[in-house]
């Protein structure tokens, strides 16, 4: 007949089994648990790299560039800069909100800057998936008076027309400024301002721009070659970004 003595080590093993049955299960849990993390994070990281390669992946053609994003400070001190020197009577139409146009416009914050500062602003995006990104800031982000005066189209910048266009913003690879330019001097008449980040614009030999030899091509220009190049003065110079100003040809 068991003793009280034996009935007691019979329950210390049980209550010990139980014990490391217990902490086997909260290790399994704690490495389905950290094994559950570990495919979350790579899940992530694959999304992450996906979502990258989709940014970029339009822009592998030759008439378009990389995404890179513009500085949103130096965006804003180029348009405040153009409100101060600007005359409200040189634009197209005094009595509506100055149109800027975004070629290229990206995740947006050119088309955000403008609207912030009364312009009608139109970015132009022929990638989706940046047309997308900007279309949700758009939405989710930015005020009521922000949404009404700015829209994002997805099309080729190449086919968007720019007679209305007071103000223009480029941000594109260089052998792409000298076919902007062209564009912007068969579309754009004369008051128009361009802004160009980081590359310049290649324009026609003017003697009294002594300030735009970094632009001027290397050997004189024939009479064609000086039909479509951007007839304009450099009215501003910092921090990679320039303004153009449209004028007559000469």
């Amino acid at each position: 007949m068991p003793t009280d003595a034996d009935e007691d080590a019979q329950w210390r093993r049980v209550l010990m089994e139980e014990l490391r049955q217990n902490v086997n299960g909260d290790n399994d849990s704690s490495m389905a648990s950290n094994s559950n993390r570990s495919m979350v994070a790579a899940a992530g990281i694959v999304a992450g790299v996906s979502v990258l390669v989709g940014l970029q992946f339009p822009f592998l053609f030759p008439k378009s560039a990389p995404y890179m994003a513009t500085p949103g400070p130096k965006i804003r001190h180029a348009l405040k800069f153009l409100k101060k020197t600007r005359r409200r009577d040189s634009d197209k139409n005094p009595s509506q909100p100055p149109v800027f146009v975004d070629l290229g416009s990206g995740d947006g914050q050119a088309v955000y800057e403008a609207a912030r500062l009364g312009y009608r602003a139109i970015g132009i995006e022929f990638n989706w998936t940046l047309w997308a990104i900007s279309s949700m800031r758009r939405q989710l982000f930015w005020t009521r008076q922000e949404k009404a005066l700015s829209s994002f189209l997805r099309q080729d910048f190449h086919s968007y027309n720019l007679k209305n266009a007071d103000t223009i913003m480029i941000f594109a690879i260089p052998k792409t400024m000298p076919i902007l330019g062209s564009k912007i001097q068969l579309e754009c008449g004369p008051g128009t301002d361009i802004l160009a980040y980081r590359f310049g614009i290649p324009l026609a030999i003017d003697n009294s721009d002594s300030d735009l030899s970094q632009d001027k091509p290397s050997r004189p220009l024939d009479e064609s070659e000086q039909a479509v190049r951007l007839h304009a003065d450099l009215i501003y110079d910092r921090a990679d970004m320039r303004i153009y100003r449209t004028k007559f040809k000469v």
